[in-house]
């Protein structure tokens, strides 16, 4: 299983460091230190997409099946009051990593509100209009700046090479030609670079850290959330 927050950076190499959760998951090491950076998140990353969710998903979904099945009441005022989400043209918007897909399975009376960054819940097979991600996760990935360039998915077989010993990955090439990045959509063994081609930054986790001024969520997955809690609430 995956390691609980208190634990993640409990190994050999954070404490022979010195380093707890509250120092090593903060954005200042991308600036600072690079390899630590993609070595802590590098490290997660990857621990996430090797592991399996657990069978609690699929209690859950029984739960969401059983217990709450679809409404139609809930369906048509949730349509009737959201249809600009609705009709979103998300491929305009460079802060989302929704499709026009997804809208096409709005919520039920059933939602999903986690703090977890793992994306286990999308991997489960939720719809991806019925969880909220408080925190981000490890799949969406913005600009460090960040610029116009905002959100953008991990590639789905990629995974960083980190030293398990040192947690650390080698130091990211200093420059990298913007078709580079293009094919690799960013993403290299050992760190991220923003896609735009006009930008230089790296990239990191959209995911909401400490002291963490620059985390862009996703903002149609916030809609979604606001959009469920307002329609169970019209419906009081």
């Amino acid at each position: 299983g995956l390691a609980v927050y208190k634990d993640i950076a409990n190994v050999p190499a954070y404490r022979n460091r010195q380093l707890t959760y509250v120092d090593i998951c903060v954005p200042s090491w991308l600036n600072k230190d690079p390899p630590t950076f993609y070595g802590f998140w590098g490290s997660c990353f990857n621990d996430y997409r090797e592991t399996k969710p657990h069978s609690g998903y699929d209690l859950v979904k029984s739960w969401r099946d059983n217990l709450f099945p679809q409404s139609p009441p809930f369906t048509t005022l949730f349509q009737k009051i959201n249809q600009e989400l609705l009709n979103k043209n998300v491929e305009e918007y460079l802060d989302t990593v929704y499709t026009k897909e997804d809208l096409t399975k709005p919520p039920g009376p059933f939602f999903i509100l986690t703090s977890n960054v793992d994306a286990h819940s999308l991997k489960s097979g939720f719809n991806r209009t019925e969880v909220c991600q408080i925190h981000g996760n490890t799949e969406i990935w913005q600009c460090s700046i960040p610029c116009q360039y905002k959100l953008w998915l991990a590639p789905n077989q990629f995974r960083f090479d980190v030293d398990r010993e040192t947690m650390l990955t080698q130091s990211p090439v200093a420059a990298l030609t913007y078709e580079e990045k293009e094919r690799n959509e960013g993403f290299f063994p050992t760190h991220v670079s923003c896609i735009n081609p006009l930008c230089g930054a790296y990239a990191r986790p959209s995911i909401l850290m400490f002291g963490d001024s620059k985390w862009v969520s996703d903002s149609t997955e916030d809609e979604f959330y606001d959009a469920w809690a307002s329609t169970v609430l019209t419906l009081l």
